[in-house]
C-alpha cells in the first residue's frame, strides 16, 4: 500500500487523532479535529496543549497532571476529558494514549472517541433501574400478593415475588425463586382452572380467574 493511504486513513478517521512529542507540543492534528473541534489545525502544530482553548478548566489541569506521568511511561486507564468546539459546544471524549519511543524521540499517540451517546445511554440506564426500585418498592407495599415467573424459561420457574406474597403464603422470597407455581398446588385446586391459566400462558393472553392455593401454613387460599 501507498505510503499515503494511511495518512488519509488517519486523516478521515472518526475519531480525533493528535500526536504531541516529549514536550507536550503539537505535532500532528487529523482533519476529524478541525471537522469537529471547529479549529485551524496549522494554527496549531508546534504549539503547547495546555494553550488550546477547545477543553475545559478541569480537563486542562488533569491533563497537565497526568503529562508528565505518561511521558515515564506510567500506564493509565482510559480516561474522559470534555472538549469544548468553537461554537461552545462541550463534547465527551474517552482518552486513548499511546507513548511512541523511537530512541532520538518521544511522541503521545493520542485517539479521542466521542463517547456522548454512550454516557446517555449510561444515564438513560441509570434513570430505568431507578424508576424499576421505586416500582418494586411500591410493589411490595401494596398489600397484595404477586409473583413473576419468566414463561421463557422451561418449567416457567419463579423470578420475584413481592412481600405481600410472603406475609399472605408464609413462603419467603428464597424457598420460591426459581421454581414453578405449581408448589402451592394441592388436591383441591381445579384442574379446570389451571389448565385456563396454561392456555393464557400459551396464547399470551390476560386471564382473570380464582383457583385455590396452598399456603406454606395449612389454611388454603382462595385467588
Amino acid at each position: 500500500m501507498k505510503p499515503d493511504f494511511f495518512q488519509k486513513l488517519i486523516d478521515h478517521s472518526p475519531d480525533i487523532i493528535l500526536i504531541l512529542n516529549g514536550e507536550g507540543e503539537y505535532h500532528y492534528i487529523n482533519e476529524t479535529t478541525e471537522l469537529i473541534l471547529g479549529c485551524d489545525k496549522e494554527e496549531w502544530l508546534g504549539r503547547h496543549f495546555s494553550e488550546s482553548p477547545f477543553m475545559t478548566e478541569e480537563s486542562r489541569h488533569f491533563c497537565l497532571h497526568a503529562f508528565p506521568d505518561i511521558v515515564a511511561g506510567k500506564r493509565l486507564k482510559d480516561f474522559t476529558v470534555t472538549a469544548i468546539t468553537s461554537e461552545q459546544e462541550q463534547i465527551p471524549f474517552k482518552v486513548n494514549v499511546h507513548v511512541i519511543d523511537t530512541l532520538d524521540s518521544l511522541f503521545l499517540f493520542i485517539v479521542l472517541e466521542d463517547v456522548t451517546r454512550e454516557l446517555e445511554l449510561r444515564k438513560e440506564k441509570e434513570s430505568l433501574l431507578e424508576r424499576n426500585n421505586l416500582l418494586a418498592k411500591a410493589i411490595d407495599y401494596s398489600g397484595i400478593g404477586v409473583l413473576i415467573t419468566d414463561i421463557r424459561k422451561k418449567n416457567n420457574p419463579i423470578m420475584y415475588v413481592n412481600k405481600g406474597f410472603e406475609q399472605i403464603t408464609g413462603y419467603t422470597q428464597s424457598e420460591v425463586l426459581g421454581k414453578n407455581c405449581n408448589l402451592l398446588q394441592g388436591k383441591d385446586t381445579s384442574d379446570l382452572e389451571i389448565n385456563k391459566i396454561k392456555q393464557a400462558i400459551e396464547q399470551e393472553k390476560r386471564i382473570n380467574t380464582e383457583i385455590l392455593k396452598l399456603p406454606k401454613r395449612p389454611n388454603p387460599l382462595l385467588e
